[in-house]
This record gives structure tokens, sequence and C-alpha cells, in this order.
């Protein structure tokens, strides 16, 4: 897994990518806690049951502004992706394989697709309230790195 940290705050985590090939353990915890989107990889067992649950309605009583996460789940092709910092700051350009995924906490992305057929999964905290994102240029050749995580 890779971990993408503000250049501002570096305790601030940005971006995170991760292939769910490349997992080792049990249960691999993707977002910390705080975030409100969440995301583990699982890997399961033959056997393995998880028996029938509901999850109960809660009241939150979150006061701070809240912005939208993303989740971009390759499950067939490719993508390249561009990471950008809060202040819009170039971070890096990536390429994700069919099982790699993008999650983005905050800052800024841009996807290319780069193989014919892909088939890209986006995940996103709700309620959806419409268009809440304002674009930016960013005009920089730079080469695609491995993410190999």
């Amino acid at each position: 897994m890779l971990k993408f940290f503000s250049k501002h705050n570096s305790e601030a985590v940005l971006h995170v990518i991760a292939d769910v090939n490349q997992v080792d353990e049990v249960r691999q915890d993707l977002t910390s806690p705080d975030q409100l989107l969440q995301a583990s990889i699982i890997r399961l067992v033959n056997g393995k049951q998880v028996g029938p649950h509901a999850h109960e309605l809660r009241t939150t009583h979150m006061t701070i502004p809240v912005r939208t996460q993303e989740c971009w789940f390759v499950f067939r092709g490719c993508i390249e992706v561009q990471l950008f910092d809060e202040d819009q700051g170039f971070m890096g350009k990536y390429e994700l394989h069919a099982g790699q995924l993008l999650i983005t906490f905050a800052g800024g992305h841009a996807l290319n697709c780069v193989k014919a057929d892909t088939v890209l999964l986006e995940f996103k905290n709700g309620p959806y309230l419409g268009r809440d994102y304002q674009t930016f240029s960013f005009e920089q050749s730079v080469s695609c790195k491995s993410s190999s995580v």
C-alpha cells in the first residue's frame, strides 16, 4: 500500500494506492477510522462465513465541513492517475491495473484510460448533492510510475 501525504500537513493522508492481489494479512484497513469513506481488503478462506446481519441507523453530530471522498477500483484494464496536493501541487502520476485501487480523501486527482475496455468501479460517500468540485489546469509531461505496492 502506498500512502501520499500532504506537503503542507505531513500527517494528512491525501491518497492511498493498494493492490488487492498483494495483501498478506487477513484484513488490511486502507483508511483510518476517522475518514468518512471506509475501505478494507479482506482475504477470505474457503468456508469463512459472516452471519446474517443489518447495520443500525445512527445519528452523527458532525459539525465539520465534509468533502467528497472517492475510491476508483480497476476491475479490468488500465488507467493512469495524476495525484495533486491540497494546493493543486503535482504529487505524481501512476498506472493502475486490474485489482488495484486509488482512494482520495483530499487533494486532487485526474484519470486517463490507457487500455480499451477498461472497467472502473467508483465509490463515494453520499448522499449525492450534485457536482461539488472545481476543475483546474495542469500541463506537465511526466513519466508514469508503476504502482507496485
